[in-house]
């Protein structure tokens, strides 16, 4: 009796010996299948790299779609294969529709991929690039769209009012409210200095806004916003805006001038505070430039009578510029160096290529402003000087405090200024 119980018992152990062998005997062998099918996924991606990097594109990617197909992509490696493929027909082989079914098939496999923005817009692209342009623009405005909902949610919404939300115009699903359109109108009107009371004139402004709508639109739609020389651009452009700023904050905004410094400015500069000097001349016309020339240049007073002269009456120069028909801004040193009597020494020069000959006949210099008449420009003036030397100040401080040093001679070395 004994003796048949000990023998079923070795029959049990004997089989649990066994069933626990043909175990670790299985799980070695799957442990081997898996290491070998890792082998031949990390074997297909380096064999696809290198198809790639010989430029045999199409070969890669069908290498890799065959993987795929088969299951031989480890599940860890399927969302970047896939974005890999994609990227593979989009940038190199040119088949968008083949692009956009990959990148879709990686949202609709991952949708909480953190490549999901990226992917939208490459399907954005390839619909673009397949002629379905409007669908393109759509899309990328529902994407925008999205992005802002989500920033305001962070922020604090601007208080909106029910005339500012009325659509006043459409481009395909996108509306363009009356906020649209005061939010750019700053921009537009500054630009173009229209009169904006008049309702023609904001009737146009709304078709500019609406133009720059559609084609920012298409520029987007075609990923101009990550042009590389736009994104310099722009950022050089916020720099100077935060520069800006800066200054104003900490420099102009603290820039002071008291009632004595525009005082004693005043009286150092008061000769230069006049009304404007008055002149009178006696003039001639001439069609030949070397007899002008002579004439003027030589002081020839008798060859100056020899031609009929007029007179201008008092006036400023501008006034008499006007009445000689010539430019005698080009010839203002030689006007003031004159004396009454005497031929300025250069001709004017008249539209038609003609010129003119003066003769001073007299002058009277313009009289001293008083100070209260000339206090604002003063005040204008100061302030500028005193922000350039604060400016200055501001600038030096900091360098000082940053520790900037300028290689001087390594500069001019490298830029050629020493050669």
């Amino acid at each position: 009796m004994k003796t048949d119980t000990d023998f079923r018992q070795n029959i049990i152990i004997i089989s649990l010996i066994a069933v626990l062998a043909a175990c670790v005997y299985n799980a070695v062998q799957i442990n081997n299948l898996e290491e070998r099918a890792e082998l031949k996924v990390k074997g297909a991606r380096e064999f696809a790299g290198k198809l790639a990097a010989q430029k045999l594109y199409l070969e890669a990617a069908a290498h890799i779609e065959k993987y795929l197909g088969d299951n031989l992509v480890a599940p860890a490696e399927v969302e970047s294969t896939l974005i890999y493929l994609a990227d593979l027909y989009f940038e190199h082989i040119g088949n968008y529709e083949r692009a956009m079914a990959f990148y879709l098939k990686a949202l609709f496999m991952f949708p909480a991929t953190k490549y999901k923005n990226d992917i939208e817009r490459r399907v954005i692209e390839c619909k673009d690039r397949l002629g379905r342009r409007l669908e393109a623009a759509n899309d990328l405005d529902a994407i925008n769209a999205a992005e802002k909902a989500v920033q305001q949610n962070k922020t604090a919404a601007a208080p909106s009012t029910v005339e500012n939300s009325v659509v006043v115009a459409r481009i395909g699903e996108t509306s363009i409210t009356m906020a649209d359109y005061l939010s750019e109108l700053d921009s537009l009107f500054a630009e173009s200095q229209v009169d904006i009371s008049k309702p023609e004139n904001r009737a146009r402004l709304l078709k500019e806004v609406i133009v720059r709508k559609v084609l920012g639109k298409i520029a987007r739609s075609k990923r101009l916003d990550s042009d590389s020389q736009i994104s310099r651009q722009l950022n050089l452009a916020r720099e100077k805006l935060m520069i800006d700023k800066l200054l104003n904050e900490e420099v102009f905004s603290k820039t002071e001038v008291d009632e004595m410094s525009m005082k004693l400015y005043y009286d150092a500069h008061k000769n230069e505070m006049r009304t404007p000097d008055k002149y009178k001349f006696e003039f001639i016309g001439l069609a030949d430039k070397t007899e002008a020339v002579a004439i003027s240049s030589g002081g020839d007073a008798n060859k100056f009578s020899s031609y009929a002269s007029r007179q201008t009456q008092f006036a400023p120069l501008d006034e008499i510029s006007a009445a000689v028909e010539a430019d005698l801004s080009a010839i203002t040193g030689e006007i003031s160096a004159s004396r009454p009597g005497e031929i300025v020494k250069a001709p004017a020069v008249k539209p038609d290529g003609t010129f003119v000959v003066l003769k001073l006949s007299n002058f009277i210099k313009g009289d001293i402003l008083p100070y209260e008449s000339v206090k604002q420009a003063v005040k204008n003036a100061l302030t500028a000087q005193k922000r350039e030397n604060d400016l200055q100040n501001y600038i030096m401080k900091n360098f000082a405090e940053l520790n900037v040093v300028v290689y001087d001679d390594v500069f001019k070395r490298e830029s050629g200024a020493g050669k």
